[in-house]
């Protein structure tokens, strides 16, 4: 029996959360870990179609309107320049216009998803800036030394490799195109694509795996998105591309997983952009020499901030680790490989990546509907993402409603008893 003064205290009940929620049927059960991991796939999925029909429907709209007017130039068999000055500055437009669109149009659904926080702090600390200066010096010491190392190797022991990329526009020799492209990829692009690939998609696939998991996955989304069009042109640059992009997506994962501040992410994508993005300006001035001495000045300073970095780091785990007690053990993270994460990243390659490249291919073997039935594949594939998500986001929302914590019965006893 229990003192007296105990008795008030009788209906306290304890309660525990596991990964599965039970609703009115008691043998239905929602997998909150299959959902989320689920959702992240056609959120995903989504965001790369509707990109690509946004540009493309704008792309012909754009182009009908310049052929109307004359400003792009036939030749007797109907066809244009694709290296043309003004098709390259339609080519830029149309992906301005995709970019804002997609961006506004994540940003409102990011809004309206209950699980992916609406309010996000644009308040810069000190600790954040010491973050996003590690984060700097940690894209432009690996990233940018690794670009550094494979272009050396190309030069001095392929010197006639040459590969065609998607980004030769850069050097058209156009002043103008490489303003507009600078803008674009430094300033809209990273605006955009933080929206979604940082705030969106790890704040979906966390609830559906530990933090290095959530990392890793959204790196591999987001370096498949930026290299699928490069599969198209080369499999070697795809494979560069792809390296380098995913190395980018850890840093930048990194970082907002730290702070939840897509401003600092946004700060660091566009800085990469830019400085890689000054490169054609300077090639336009004849000034390659001057660009090549500032970028490694850069990669040097990078290269000090970064071992830095890591001395804080260690020096500061170390005096954590002195004032714990010692028979507290600190608790290590365990990866437990489940299905649905590689359905996550094998579904979203095969969506976007192979099957895209497959229409291509073949249509353009045969020359019979080249870029028309890969528009109607990505059009279909965006209409089906987002019937999806909205049916998987009304589902949350009704099991958020109607979920009832699993409690063990032998916990509910009353404490007096």
């Amino acid at each position: 029996m229990l003192p007296e003064e105990s008795k008030p205290m009788i209906e306290e009940t304890a309660v525990v959360q596991t990964d599965t929620y039970s609703v009115n049927d008691p043998e239905e059960k929602f997998d909150v870990k299959k959902f989320f991991a689920h959702f992240g796939l056609w959120f995903s999925v989504f965001y790369y179609s509707s990109f690509q029909v946004i540009g493309a429907l704008f792309g012909v709209i754009l182009l009908m309107i310049l052929l109307t007017f004359q400003i792009i130039k036939v030749d007797a068999n109907g066809h244009y320049d694709p290296n043309s000055t003004n098709v390259i500055y339609a080519l830029l437009i149309v992906n301005l216009i995709a970019t804002i669109i997609i961006g506004f149009m994540i940003f409102g659904m990011n809004r309206r998803t209950k699980f992916i926080p609406s309010k996000k702090s644009l308040n810069i600390s000190k600790k954040d800036l010491k973050i996003l200066s590690f984060g700097l010096a940690l894209i432009f010491f690996i990233v940018a030394g690794l670009q550094t190392i494979i272009s050396q190797i190309e030069s001095h022991f392929f010197p006639d490799f040459s590969v065609e990329t998607p980004y030769d526009f850069f050097n058209s020799g156009n002043l103008g195109i490489i303003i507009f492209a600078t803008v674009l990829v430094s300033i809209a692009a990273p605006i955009a694509e933080e929206i979604f690939y940082r705030w969106s998609l790890i704040q979906t696939l966390k609830k559906s795996m530990n933090k290095y998991a959530t990392i890793t996955f959204s790196s591999l989304i987001f370096a498949f998105a930026h290299s699928s069009v490069n599969l198209t042109f080369s499999f070697y640059y795809f494979v560069i591309h792809f390296i380098i992009t995913f190395l980018i997506g850890l840093i930048l994962g990194a970082i907002y997983f730290l702070t939840e501040k897509i401003i600092l992410t946004i700060i660091l994508h566009a800085s990469w952009n830019f400085i890689i993005s000054l490169s054609a300006i300077f090639n336009y001035y004849n000034l390659n020499n001057v660009y090549f001495i500032i970028y490694f000045v850069i990669i040097g300073l990078a290269g000090i901030g970064t071992i830095v970095g890591i001395i804080l780091i260690a020096l500061k785990i170390k005096r954590k680790s002195k004032t714990r007690e010692t028979n507290i053990r600190q608790k290590k993270t365990k990866i437990n490989l489940r299905p649905e994460w590689f359905i996550l990243i094998l579904g979203y390659f095969g969506l976007v990546v192979l099957i895209p490249f497959g229409i291509s291919s073949i249509t353009s073997h045969f020359s019979f509907g080249e870029g028309f039935i890969e528009i109607i594949y990505l059009a279909s594939l965006m209409i089906l993402s987002l019937l999806l998500i909205v049916n998987q986001n009304r589902k949350h929302q009704w099991i958020e409603r109607k979920k009832v914590i699993v409690t063990p019965d032998f916990v509910q006893e009353k404490i007096i008893e």
